[in-house]
C-alpha cells in the first residue's frame, strides 16, 4: 500500500469533521430554545398592541427566522400588516397560520 504525502491529512481531516455533523444525514433543525421564543413572541406580540408596530414585528420575525411554524409569530405578523393597512400581506401570515393550525 503506497501512501501519498498529505493522503493522513485528509483522512484525519474526515474523520474530525465526522464528529462534529457536518456529514450528517439528520433532517431535523438545530434545536431551538421553544420557551425563549414563546417569551419573545409575547413581548412581540404586546408591542404590537401597545401600537409600537415595527419593534414588535421586528422581534415576531426573529422568532420565525428560529421557527418558521410559530403561530404565535404568524398570528401576531398578521395582525400587526392588518393594522398597518396591508391586508394581501396579512392574509400571507394568516393563511400559512391556518395551514399549520386549521382549527384555530
Amino acid at each position: 500500500m503506497k501512501l501519498y504525502p498529505g493522503g493522513a491529512f485528509l483522512a484525519l481531516t474526515v474523520l474530525a469533521l465526522s464528529g462534529c455533523g457536518l456529514f450528517s444525514n439528520d433532517p431535523r433543525p438545530p434545536s431551538v430554545d421553544r420557551p425563549a421564543l414563546a417569551a419573545m413572541a409575547r413581548d412581540g406580540r404586546a408591542e404590537i398592541d401597545r401600537g409600537m408596530l415595527q419593534s414588535g414585528m421586528d422581534k415576531l420575525r426573529s422568532v420565525l427566522r428560529a421557527d418558521r411554524n410559530s403561530l404565535d409569530a404568524l398570528n401576531g405578523l398578521a395582525l400587526a400588516h392588518a393594522l398597518r393597512g396591508e391586508p394581501e400581506i396579512a392574509g400571507i401570515f394568516h393563511s400559512r397560520a391556518s395551514e399549520l393550525d386549521p382549527a384555530g
